[in-house]
């Protein structure tokens, strides 16, 4: 009996009389029942091995080839086949199934690029009676990660696509501003040191021109050095001209002053370019109502990391930063202290790419579960970042 896709199968029940074994017609013999009804077993199992992932392409990355311990007769429209890939696809790709000719696979009606199909990966093709369409590849459609690559320390480094890649999520978060530094003081004196500035933010997709790009991963600002000392600017972060973010600006060092008063912290970072721009949290103020009591502001937060203000205890040493993109804190003396005190420092800069698969008919560059462990990897360092998600767009 042929394969189920063959003329030999009707729809009809009564249109399936032609002789046994191909068939079971009225009055059709006792001895050849059982050859029809083991043609139909063995067909039934030929079916299911070709519509579900029981063989490994092989082949070469653009020319792969499906091997069946018993081939098929031909290719007929509709006829569908599921395996694990072998290679991921460079390029344009065929598929011949045990020898019966290669045929182009295409994706939505067009050909492949590269990276559609990705090794070890399940894929379903389906014949249009011309070529094999793929209609399911898992993790392509819904956006899957493939990939982290992350840089923990300021400086300058090129980016080099994952294989497939065919456009990129790009997210930066400026340097953080370090905090100022205060001044001793006298009796009926208090000195605050501005807090630093939150680093910017941009995020933006780009679909072309981002392979080799340089990625710039801006510094920490320091924390001023104990005295009337100004805290520095964070560092921009950027990726090429493409988009880029600004650091936090360092908190003012604080001298020796009456009271009441009050201090102002450094200004945010902006993104530039993205879309959209997020603008980081202004250092906190800090307040001195008299000479013995001192309110201090926290260092700024970034646009994506909202919990790093940290407050100084009156007469103590700024803090550094804790998440990234953040200001660092301002140091401040009460009173009568004889010896000034330095500002703490803003984070410094990491860099995470996600790899990810996707396409035109996902929004979602990658699971949800994905960016949490993105984000823990980010929490864990301490530092801002760039974070640069990389789809395949097809």
């Amino acid at each position: 009996m042929s394969d189920i896709e063959s003329a030999n199968f009707s729809e009809t029940a009564a249109g399936n009389n032609a002789a046994s074994p191909n068939g079971a017609p009225e009055g059709m013999a006792p001895s050849g029942v059982n050859d029809t009804l083991r043609e139909i077993m063995a067909a039934i199992k030929r079916h299911w091995n070709r519509s579900h992932p029981t063989v490994t392409s092989g082949g070469g990355a653009n020319a792969q080839t499906l091997t069946y311990g018993a081939a098929p007769a031909g290719y007929f429209p509709g006829q569908r086949f599921c395996f694990i890939a072998g290679f991921s696809n460079t390029g344009a790709a065929t598929l011949n199934v045990n020898g019966l000719g290669a045929k182009a696979i295409q994706l939505a009606a067009a050909a492949l690029t590269g990276g559609e199909i990705l090794a070890g990966q399940m894929v379903t093709v389906a014949y249009d009676g011309t070529q094999f369409q793929i209609t399911a590849l898992p993790g392509h459609y819904r956006g899957g990660l493939i990939g982290i690559q992350t840089f923990g320390t300021a400086g300058s480094f090129t980016y080099t696509p994952t294989v497939g890649t065919n456009s990129v999520v790009v997210e930066l978060v400026g340097g953080g501003g370090g905090g100022g530094g205060c001044a001793l003081t006298g009796a009926s004196q208090v000195a605050m040191g501005a807090a630093g500035g939150g680093g910017g933010h941009a995020t933006k997709r780009i679909t072309t021109s981002f392979s080799g790009v340089t990625v710039a991963v801006g510094a920490k600002g320091t924390g001023g050095a104990a005295g009337a000392n100004n805290g520095s600017a964070g560092g921009t972060t950027s990726f090429g001209a493409l988009l880029s973010a600004t650091g936090g600006t360092g908190g003012n060092g604080g001298a020796a002053q009456g009271t009441p008063t009050a201090v102002f912290g450094g200004g945010a970072g902006t993104g530039s370019s993205g879309a959209p721009n997020g603008v980081g949290g202004a250092g906190g103020p800090s307040i001195a109502p008299n000479s013995t009591v001192v309110a201090a502001g926290g260092g700024g937060s970034s646009f994506s990391a909202q919990e790093v203000r940290r407050r100084t205890t009156a007469g103590a040493a700024g803090n550094n930063a804790i998440t990234p993109g953040g200001g660092g804190s301002g140091a401040n003396n009460t009173q009568s202290q004889g010896t000034g005190l330095a500002g703490g420092s803003g984070a410094e800069a990491l860099s995470a790419f996600s790899n990810s698969t996707d396409t035109k008919y996902s929004s979602t560059p990658f699971p949800k579960s994905q960016l949490s462990a993105a984000g823990s990897c980010i929490s864990d360092r301490l530092l801002s970042r760039i974070r640069v998600t990389f789809s395949i767009i097809t």
